[in-house]
């Protein structure tokens, strides 16, 4: 794959292709770098900024900047698969942790992606997971549930994260 991105330097496709195979071999750093070099091609294209976030929700730490990545692949994507929402909502979690001081705005945006992963038939014991820590979050449709601000993020959680698959964001050289 190497090779490839070496006979096509510009290639936005090529770039995120090799990145994909690096996630998957869990070289989450150099994947970060080539998903980057993706965007930096083809800013119109989904499937770098999708696995960015992916990348970042395995990541330990997060810099608040990262949030531009997570945001323009909401953007972006077809929104028809609820583990990018997933994942979207592991980084604004980790977010949320990073900056105290724009709790609310993170705790919205993990609302969002939560509630949006319900309505694209992700199965709730993963959305469960993800609510621990949150302040008030009522559950869609008839659930009545809600989650007090008690417990710290939930390491159940972002494993189930870690284990979903990466979805359909690689794109098979033509």
């Amino acid at each position: 794959m190497q090779l490839v991105v070496q006979s096509e330097p510009n290639s936005a496709k090529h770039h995120n292709n090799l990145g994909y195979v690096l996630l998957r071999k869990n070289d989450i750093a150099r994947a970060v770098w080539y998903f980057k070099k993706a965007v930096e091609l083809d800013p119109g294209m989904y499937q770098p900024y999708c696995n960015l976030v992916v990348c970042l929700s395995q990541l330990p730490a997060i810099d608040p900047a990262d949030a531009q990545w997570v945001d323009r692949a909401l953007e972006l994507a077809p929104a028809n698969n609820y583990r990018l929402y997933i994942h979207a909502a592991a980084v604004y979690r980790r977010l949320r942790n990073a900056e105290p001081a724009k709790q609310d705005v993170w705790e919205a945006k993990i609302r969002n992606c939560l509630d949006t992963a319900r309505l694209l038939g992700c199965p709730e014991a993963i959305i469960r997971g993800h609510t621990n820590g949150l302040k008030r979050i009522p559950a869609l449709g008839s659930l009545e549930n809600t989650y007090p601000n008690a417990a710290p993020p939930s390491d159940s959680a972002l494993d189930q994260v870690r284990s979903l698959e990466f979805g359909d964001y690689y794109i098979p050289p033509s």
